[in-house]
């Protein structure tokens, strides 16, 4: 068990919290959440001794094991297998099965795990670390963003290793859905305290932002009250009748603890504005194919149309930033073509930001030099991010991972679009950021094109996917739906990648029905499926632009302007009946 108690610590005068008191019990799951730069990853170096506290006590039973991921990415075996083999407790030594199943589960490949682990990329050695971790058989694991570098495929099995884990664990992560199925009591750092809650960390933000609410609530009713009272003794203070009332009120008064108004906590705000385009056709995909020696994909084909929200998913390395990429302009297929509407504006976020960024220039400076836009919009958009007063004065050079990343979101911001790209937009974002990110992209009405292992994010944005996984013959398909329909139908579980696979191997056979082959009847099926995408959103356009005119009616029925009702009126009703013919339409497809 691992207690903390009257816990305090400060960075150059600045407290980040204290006064923090709680325990994990033996086999408590434990989220710990809260804003980028609230102390999270502090908190945890306290409890590992990286780093000293002012105040306070961390204590733990004598053989008490503690393991967490180093940041060391040097290794001294010859072998990623044996690398792992050491961290085998004196019990389990030997059990090089266990090593095996845990490499397995990360995405490791038979030969990656012979391989010198000097010689894995940066991700791999991340997760080699991971599994040293998770091979150990430790108390208590202290896992800081462990989800970072997995993708999908890996992160589903973490989730159920975690969820079998017999010891205790603190986990921070910014994947809400991965922290919802995987630990039992989550803890919030927020205005230097923390609170710690049986459940999930959705819970526990709604129960402490309610608590601030009544809190403010009850405040604002005293303060009111303590206005009528102060009244009334300035009014009755000179009346020798009411001098007992007056005395009694004032002594109330003194007794009286309003207590301090809460300062207003930030939020980060995203919102991207939309460039207007003739048409829905954004771009289309013809025979897509890239690789080197062998194909990364090929044969790929995706007709993109507005309002589309797609996300691209798979293991990593199979070819997801190179098709994001390769849809943005910046590589160039080997195979196919790829067709883009002439009045197509994109805006990006990925690695080539950060490549792009001048680490010379003051966060105002970059923001600036984009063409057209006025300092006024830009320190909009810093303060929508959480760049306030002098922050804007930074270099780009002294920025956080985090706060470079904002920058470049600023950028995608500060430019109209009709067509964004995102490669893993949330992974220096904090979980109320993430929550808000998701927000702004369902209420963008352009593409939106994302790479992401957030599978909160998949299921609240997507209506399609591009999948990648190495059963499928092209090495990557397009599933027509959301990506809770893709769970339901087999998902991560292989079902769907089988089937997939089997309508690919058919080739021409005959079937009976029709006297078409089952690759024909395929691929009536995959344009029937569009021609029903597309009259929807053009349904869906329709009603918001009825939406639209039906405000300005009721203002003008408000205002009395007779001629504008009827010409609203004439306008709401042509909408309507547009509106009847694309469901008429929609029938003749269904």
């Amino acid at each position: 068990m691992l207690k903390v108690s009257g816990l305090k610590k400060s960075y150059r005068g600045r407290v980040l919290f204290e006064s923090i008191d709680f325990v994990v019990g033996k086999n408590e799951k434990v989220g710990l959440i809260g804003r980028n730069g609230v102390g999270k990853s502090t908190l945890l170096n306290l409890i590992l001794g990286r780093e000293k506290y002012d105040e306070g006590k961390v204590e733990y039973p004598d053989n008490y094991i503690i393991k967490s991921l180093e940041q060391n990415l040097e290794f001294s075996s010859e072998n990623a297998l044996e690398q792992c083999e050491k961290s085998l407790n004196l019990i389990e030594k030997g059990h090089t099965w266990k090593v095996h199943t845990i490499l397995d589960g990360l995405g490791f490949s038979p030969d990656q795990k012979e391989m010198d682990p000097n010689l894995l990329s940066s991700g791999y050695k991340v997760r080699l670390r991971l599994a040293e971790v998770l091979v150990s058989q430790a108390d208590l694991l202290i896992l800081d963003e462990p989800t970072n570098y997995l993708d999908i495929v890996s992160l589903k099995w973490l989730e159920e290793f975690l969820k079998d884990w017999k010891g205790a664990f603190v986990l921070v992560t910014h994947d809400r859905t991965f922290m919802e199925k995987v630990v039992s009591h989550t803890m919030l750092i927020r205005r230097g305290e923390l609170k710690k809650l049986e459940g999930g960390p959705l819970k526990l933000l709604e129960r402490v932002k309610m608590d601030e609410e009544i809190y403010e609530r009850t405040r604002q009713n005293m303060l009111k009250k303590r206005e009528k009272t102060e009244e009334f003794i300035r009014k009755f203070r000179a009346g020798a009748r009411s001098a007992g009332l007056v005395q009694s009120r004032i002594k109330s008064l003194e007794k009286q603890d309003l207590g301090e108004k809460m300062k207003k906590i930030a939020d980060v705000r995203f919102r991207f504005d939309l460039e207007e385009i003739d048409g829905n056709f954004i771009f289309d995909l013809e025979g897509i194919g890239f690789g080197y020696e062998d194909k990364l994909f090929k044969n790929l084909n995706l007709n993109v149309v507005l309002g589309d929200k797609i996300g691209i998913v798979g293991r990593n390395g199979a070819g997801k930033s190179t098709l994001l990429n390769l849809m943005a302009g910046f590589l160039k297929a080997d195979d196919g073509e790829i067709f883009k509407s002439e009045g197509v504006k994109m805006g990006y976020f990925g690695n080539k930001s950060f490549e792009s960024l001048n680490f010379e220039n003051t966060i105002l400076k970059e923001l600036h030099d984009i063409p057209g836009v006025v300092e006024q919009e830009v320190r909009r958009v810093c303060g929508a991010l959480l760049f306030s007063g002098d922050d804007v004065y930074k270099k780009i050079r002294v920025l956080s991972g985090g706060e470079k990343s904002r920058v470049c979101m600023a950028k995608v911001m500060l430019q109209k679009c009709n067509l964004l790209f995102l490669d893993e937009p949330t992974n220096h974002l904090d979980m109320e950021s993430c929550i808000e990110l998701s927000k702004a992209l369902q209420n963008f009405d352009g593409v939106v094109v994302v790479v992401t292992h957030d599978e909160t994010m998949l299921g609240e944005l997507v209506n399609r996917m591009v999948v990648f996984d190495r059963q499928y013959r092209n090495g990557a398909e397009v599933f027509e739906g959301s990506y809770d329909l893709f769970l339901e139908k087999g998902g991560w579980s292989g079902e769907l990648i089988e089937g997939l696979g089997e309508i690919e191997e058919v080739g021409e056979e005959e079937v009976e029905e029709e006297g078409l082959s089952k690759r024909e009847l395929f691929e009536l099926e995959k344009a029937r499926k569009k021609d029903q995408r597309r009259i929807m959103l053009e349904i869906d356009k329709l009603e918001k632009r009825k939406g639209r005119l039906e405000d300005e009616l009721a203002k003008a029925c408000a205002d009395q302007d007779v001629e504008e009702i009827e010409r609203l009126g004439v306008k709401v009703k042509e909408m309507g009946d547009e509106i009847d013919r694309k469901f008429e339409e929609l029938e003749g497809v269904m």
